[in-house]
């Protein structure tokens, strides 16, 4: 058995090319599946604009519909009803389609506004607490996906560019170090 038979060892690994069979360790269907995740996430965000679009001329044909005839009307169009509710909330919660060009159309909607309640000061608060959390977990999630590519592109650098590229990856790995940090002391807070 020879070194790549086992992808054994400490350099880049080679990927295998076309789709998972039996054959493929767990180790490369994680990376493949986290791929296959980004490209799927990258996919959402090109597609939530269209969402906002959609909720915007559904917001305004709804206005000019009698009573009881939404159901139909969406019906006759092929719109399936919950994604009429999430086009037309996407569209309440940002004023504009370039307002939702870096989320997924499942990040757009949970920022979605919702109907205000008598403790509406105490939400307000919460929401914006929810508001910076979920911001949060968007941009750790959007650096994991960005460093998955990074990694697959690194293991095909020039070397030159390796060595030019090095001091930022460090620059970089300090401030997710400071990053983690911060996260660590909060979460020992809760404890």
């Amino acid at each position: 058995m020879t070194e790549h038979d086992g992808l054994k060892g400490c350099g880049p690994q080679p990927f295998r090319s076309g789709n998972p069979n039996n054959e493929w360790g767990i180790d490369e269907l994680s990376f493949y599946a986290q791929i296959q995740f980004g490209q799927i996430l990258e996919g959402e965000r090109l597609l939530t604009p269209s969402y906002w679009r959609l909720g915007n001329a559904l917001a305004l044909a709804k206005k000019s519909l009698h009573r009881g005839q939404w159901a139909q009307y969406l019906a006759a169009l092929g719109i399936d009803k919950t994604r009429a509710s999430k086009a037309r909330a996407i569209h309440r919660t940002f004023p504009e389609a370039g307002d939702v060009v870096d989320l997924t159309v499942e990040e757009a909607y949970d920022r979605r506004q919702r109907p205000a309640t008598t403790a509406s000061t105490h939400r307000g608060e919460q929401s914006n607490l929810q508001k910076d959390s979920h911001r949060l977990r968007h941009t750790v999630s959007k650096i994991a996906t960005r460093s998955r590519e990074a990694i697959h592109d690194a293991a095909f650098a020039a070397p030159a560019e390796a060595v030019l590229l090095i001091p930022a990856v460090r620059k970089a790995i300090q401030e997710l170090e400071q990053l983690l940090s911060h996260l660590v002391q909060q979460a020992a807070l809760a404890d």
